[in-house]
């Protein structure tokens, strides 16, 4: 008998609708936490939910023929004859024609289906096969941005029937598949391959893939690229930012960041995505921001706030401080570019790309503020943006002339919608991000304060 093909299971999953969603899932050996976790992570979406975890059992059955015949019988046992019949006659496989059009509607509004378009399952199977150890595995899931809980997680996954299986390193990368854009998913695997110290896999399973090297020559402006835009910046922020003087009469006085501690909270969200009352303790503090997932999602916006003298500027500084040395486990550990911008240097009139250029680009002679902002549309997903103190901001007070500027269109999340963009503020103009749709877009965290923390002796 025919294997299953994933716009079987496309189609299948849109006649079942949600109703039969659970006993579904629970016929084919998913506990009901793990259902229902699936559709808090497609924000509710059960169809996709459903998709996913159909897919994911599909490739977990060690007879793919047989497939077919025991999804049939359980839908039939759930008395949905008509689709188990459909199923075992193959009414879901599509003519050539129909399977193109069938393919292309999930793509364009399926995030998660997107997906497949860049690495297929195929592909992930086999690699999950041959990452042979849980070292190996812990290093892939860290590179690839995994916590440290969900890591254990998929390892245990990975026994949890009495022997060593690969269920969980499949798992992981189905789920870090979820969440990067078809675009870069075969250079960015291909280059958590190579940081893991998986070479042979990467150059067996993604030969000719460029890796994340080769963002590094494209060029900005006709004299920089890059990679020299990086240097720039990183020596901007090691002599400007990356410094915490303790005492502001006494210069000399500059703490390591070995020494800092910094309390993060985050605020929680409900599976709607609205904020609700309850706040956590981000375990890693600062690291943790941008590594932080909100409903299985990394958030395009982070609002970050705190009374002066909390630790904001601290927070900025660590964050920089990590990008610049590449802090190992860091979520900027691999990201290309990070621009931060000071809100208090910035006019009521200043777009974004004046305000990098003027702040941090300023002697590249032929850099347009136009060109800049040109580069980041176009390559969004190796930039992040601080912007750092709004309520140091001309503009914030300038009601009559916001217009004026795109850096609001940036913070509304109307301009680099996928560039991920962290600002930060004191609390009196947290006001604003209670407008509209910024609720369900920002991840609130808040500053609880930090200290300099020195061995007694």
């Amino acid at each position: 008998m025919e294997p299953l093909q994933e716009i079987e299971l496309i189609s299948l999953a849109e006649d079942i609708g949600p109703g039969k969603y659970s006993k579904l899932c629970n016929s084919l050996g998913y506990s009901y936490a793990v259902s229902q976790s699936h559709i808090v992570k497609h924000l509710n979406n059960v169809n996709e939910a459903l998709v996913e975890l159909l897919i994911k059992w599909n490739y977990n059955q060690r007879d793919g023929t047989e497939t077919r015949s025991i999804l049939a019988s359980k839908l039939r046992e759930l008395r949905l004859v008509e689709l188990g019949e459909r199923l075992s006659e193959g009414k879901y496989i599509p003519n050539q024609q129909d399977s193109h059009d069938h393919e292309k509607t999930p793509l364009q509004t399926s995030p998660g289906m997107a997906a497949h378009e860049g690495i297929a399952n195929d592909l992930i199977c086999k690699l999950a096969e041959d990452i042979e150890t849980g070292e190996q595995m812990e290093a892939l899931g860290r590179t690839l941005g995994f916590k440290v809980a969900e890591i254990n997680r998929y390892t245990e996954t990975n026994r949890i029937e009495g022997r060593v299986t690969c269920k969980g390193t499949r798992d992981m990368l189905f789920d870090w598949r979820q969440n990067v854009k078809p675009c870069n998913q075969h250079p960015r695997l291909k280059q958590a391959l190579i940081d893991s110290k998986l070479v042979m896999l990467a150059d067996t399973y993604l030969k000719g893939t460029p890796s994340n090297p080769g963002i590094y020559s494209k060029k900005i402006s006709a004299s920089l690229t890059v990679q020299r835009c990086r240097e720039k910046l990183e020596n901007k922020y090691r002599d400007q930012l990356c410094k915490i003087q303790m005492k502001p009469w006494d210069q000399s006085d500059y703490a390591e960041f070995e020494d800092m501690h910094t309390v993060v909270t985050m605020v929680k969200k409900d599976a709607s995505g609205q904020d609700t009352k309850k706040k956590e303790i981000l375990q890693g503090s600062v690291p943790e921001i941008f590594s932080t997932k909100v409903n299985g999602r990394l958030p395009a916006r982070i609002l970050i706030s705190a009374p002066a003298g909390r630790g904001k500027t601290t927070a900025v500084a660590k964050m920089a401080y990590d990008w610049v040395h590449k802090e190992k486990g860091s979520a900027l550990e691999h990201l290309p570019l990070l621009f931060v911008v000071k809100f208090r240097n910035t006019g009521h009139l200043t777009s974004i790309g004046e305000a990098i250029k003027s702040q941090l680009l300023s002697d590249v002679e032929d850099l347009t503020p136009e060109g800049l902002e040109s580069f980041i549309r176009e390559n969004q997903g190796i930039c992040h943006i601080i912007l750092d103190g709004l309520d140091e901001y001309a503009g914030i007070s300038s009601s009559q002339r916001i217009s004026e500027s795109n850096i609001f269109r940036v913070i509304r999340l109307e301009e680099f919608p996928e560039c991920r963009v962290l600002v930060t503020t004191r609390p009196h103009l947290e006001y604003f991000f209670d407008q509209a749709e910024l609720p369900r877009v920002y991840t609130k965290m808040w500053i609880e304060g930090f200290s300099q923390e020195t061995d007694m002796i």
